[in-house]
């Protein structure tokens, strides 16, 4: 991990300088997660004080206003950012509007956190969070984006850019310590092939606890998604920019199910996401899984977090 600004557990990692904050509804920090702590730490201080200027810093800083931007580039995640919200919490059986912070107690990676729209909004509803990206630029933004908003000041969240093998890595040593939920939205049809898919499920899924839950998001393979999801929201209505989807690398919900089940997880439930152009609105649909879609798996509860397991029934 090449760390970053952020908060865990109660510590506050800014530039290498790292102090105890109160932090709402806390949980003990082990000594494992402590040497989580401890070694993001080190790494930001030899990456974000040493490997960037001021004049990137500025860029990123620029290119968070425009990730941010409800009316910018990301408008579409923006708009589908309370669904996403709403389907994890009813997996969860979280009733949203019972307390402030119903996510509080919740330890929850990110993978693939972007600027950290998905991992914001699951902070603030008290979710001790960490985002991880590959991108670098994303991650800065993420960072730069709560260090602007006070209300991160008694919230549990960090960001690291990276990926999800490097948190295997240094997470094997916390055995039942890892994280009750995994989300990795968005992310999985960006990845060149099936051999790279597989691996990249085997690593998210290792570090979900047993009994703990697995949400992912995608886009199916079909033509319906080829028309709406690259002709008409890239090429004619330009919502996103040209060539940020492959349909080549679009999944079905039943090779996704497949991968799961590989890893010993249990797809336990899957909804369409729908669009509608006109209201600029989304919503879930059970019946309707043709373009963009959820599901969420499940660890057994008596299986070892670090255990690939056989094959489970599932989806």
């Amino acid at each position: 991990l090449r760390g970053g600004y952020g908060r865990v557990w109660g510590l506050q990692l800014r530039h290498g300088d790292c102090k105890m904050l109160s932090a709402a509804a806390p949980r003990p920090v082990s000594q494992s997660w402590r040497r989580l702590l401890q070694r993001s730490r080190h790494v930001c201080d030899a990456t974000v004080t040493g490997g960037y200027d001021r004049y990137e810093i500025a860029k990123f800083a620029k290119m968070a206003d425009d990730w941010w931007k409800p009316n910018g580039p990301m408008e579409m995640l923006h708009l589908m950012n309370p669904v996403r919200i709403g389907y994890i919490a009813s997996r969860l059986g979280v009733d949203l509007k019972s307390n402030a912070f119903p996510f509080s107690g919740l330890r929850i990676l990110d993978v693939g956190c972007g600027a950290g729209i998905l991992t914001e909004s699951l902070a603030r509803l008290g979710a001790t969070v960490v985002g991880v990206d590959r991108c670098a630029e994303a991650v800065m933004a993420a960072k730069i984006h709560a260090k602007r908003d006070p209300l991160f000041t008694s919230q549990n969240l960090a960001y690291f850019d990276g990926g999800v093998e490097e948190v295997v890595g240094f997470c094997e040593g916390l055995a039942w310590e890892a994280f009750d939920v995994v989300t990795c939205l968005e992310v999985i049809e960006h990845f060149p092939n099936a051999k790279c898919r597989d691996g990249f499920v085997k690593n998210v899924a290792s570090v979900v606890k047993p009994g703990g839950s697995l949400f992912l998001s995608t886009i199916n393979r079909t033509a319906k998604a080829y028309a709406l999801a690259i002709v008409g929201a890239e090429y004619l209505l330009r919502w996103v920019k040209p060539g940020t989807h492959d349909f080549n690398k679009f999944v079905m919900p039943n090779e996704l199910a497949d991968m799961v089940r590989k890893v010993g997880l249990d797809p336990v439930h899957q909804t369409g996401a729908v669009l509608d152009p006109v209201r600029r609105h989304w919503s879930l649909s059970e019946s309707d899984l043709d373009i963009n879609y959820m599901m969420h798996c499940r660890k057994p509860t008596m299986s070892s977090p670090w255990d690939k397991g056989a094959p489970t029934a599932g989806v």
